[in-house]
């Protein structure tokens, strides 16, 4: 449930950038057969958004974000490493601005937990606790 439930309010926070209506029309018989917006029909159409930027389907904007990776780089007759992040594409940029928002709203209304004495209010206090992982490692 708890997958559907994430499913959902992802496709909700992605609609602009999916195959989905941003502000679907309420029908005014809730009998009816649903109806899809102007700008919905114009980005199936077209398979473009208003801006010009490509549509997705959910499965396909996952995909497009896993291409988003983190590399370890080695020098050659070396021990020299270091981690390197890909760049991120315009869409994925928008993806995760918008999941950003998501977060936020899920963290802000998770309520607090108190384990022992130790009082964590949000998750940054938790990563706090953690190396960071994201640093470049240098041998």
């Amino acid at each position: 449930m708890l997958a559907y439930y994430v499913r959902r309010h992802l496709e909700r926070k992605w609609s602009p950038l999916l195959f989905r209506d941003e502000r679907p029309p309420v029908p005014e018989d809730p009998v009816a057969p649903a109806r899809r917006s102007e700008s919905a029909l114009e980005k199936a159409h077209t398979g473009r958004q208003p801006d010009g930027s490509l549509v997705y389907s959910f499965r396909g904007l996952l995909a497009e974000l896993a291409t988003l990776t983190k590399n370890t780089v080695r020098l050659l007759g070396s021990e020299v490493a270091f981690e390197k992040l890909a760049l991120p594409t315009p869409s994925h940029t928008e993806a995760l601005h918008l999941l950003r928002d998501f977060v936020e709203h899920c963290d802000a209304a998770r309520p607090t937990k108190v384990w022992g004495s130790a009082r964590l209010d949000s998750v940054h206090q938790i990563a706090a606790r953690r190396p960071h992982r994201y640093r470049a490692v240098i041998a």
